[in-house]
């Protein structure tokens, strides 16, 4: 059997003029108004200040107060990128969110994002898929533009994770934040959504873990950041060549929090 990232670069042909494209005509996000600084976390937890920022290049995150909640968030990062992309809510056929953790079991966060913004005739689905929730999301959206199934995609990603953190474990209470991405997806080549590299390593769940019996993030760190190095470059490599490519043609790499300072 041909692995996930070979299967990916066999099917995938997503360089310009290969046919219908997905762009992103618009982004938006929103953030809680609480901050919390890496100093303030690192004399509650008992380490030396700077501790937390040498480690994971984070100063600061936000964190949600008691009455936030996801899908407020989403929805106001859903809205923000509308505007942005001269897109009315009505125009959207599918609304995505991707969230590790909904307010609540039912309903959904995506549907009811859809009704505040008045997408009250789209599809609405969550995803599930954590740390990469949101590039599945993408992915999924994007297809479905590539295809012709829609003609306009909202993809959202919005967590508060402060929620699910034990703020006196030293090993995550300074690694995550709450707050809300989206982008808009319409067909065309302007911004257009490039082939992507999918795969998984369910050999590595121990390695991170939430378990109902506590609902708290358990990491270990060490093992987790050095599997997140060298997937991430090999990945990085792969998405490069399915692209057509190089290294020297990128002006940018935005990286996950936990390999930020490599």
């Amino acid at each position: 059997m041909s692995s996930s990232s070979e299967l990916q670069l066999d099917r995938v042909d997503a360089t310009p003029g290969s046919g219908r494209a997905a762009g992103i005509v618009g982004f938006g996000s929103a953030l809680p108004s609480g901050i919390v600084s890496s100093n303030a976390i690192a004399q509650r937890i008992g380490v030396p200040a700077g501790w937390i920022e040498r480690r994971t290049g984070i100063r600061r995150r936000r964190h949600a107060g008691a009455d936030d909640r996801v899908w407020r968030l989403a929805a106001a990062a859903g809205s923000d990128a509308l505007a942005a992309g001269g897109m009315d809510a009505d125009a959207l056929d599918l609304v995505l969110v991707a969230t590790l953790a909904p307010d609540d079991i039912t309903p959904n966060a995506a549907p009811l994002v859809a009704q505040a913004l008045g997408a009250t005739s789209a599809g609405a689905i969550d995803v599930g898929a954590a740390c990469t929730g949101f590039v599945s999301a993408l992915e999924l959206g994007a297809a479905c533009i590539e295809s012709g199934r829609a003609e306009g995609v909202l993809v959202v990603g919005a967590e508060i994770m402060s929620r699910f953190v034990d703020h006196g474990d030293r090993r995550t209470a300074g690694l995550f934040g709450d707050g809300a991405g989206a982008v808009v997806l319409a067909p065309g080549q302007s911004g257009r959504v490039g082939a992507s590299v999918l795969g998984c390593d369910g050999a590595a769940a121990e390695f991170i873990r939430a378990p109902r019996a506590t609902g708290l993030i358990e990491m270990d760190g060490h093992e987790t950041f050095r599997r997140a190095v060298a997937t991430l470059c090999e990945n990085a490599r792969q998405t490069l060549a399915a692209n057509g490519l190089t290294r020297d043609d990128v002006d940018l790499f935005v990286l996950h929090q936990r390999v930020c300072s490599t």
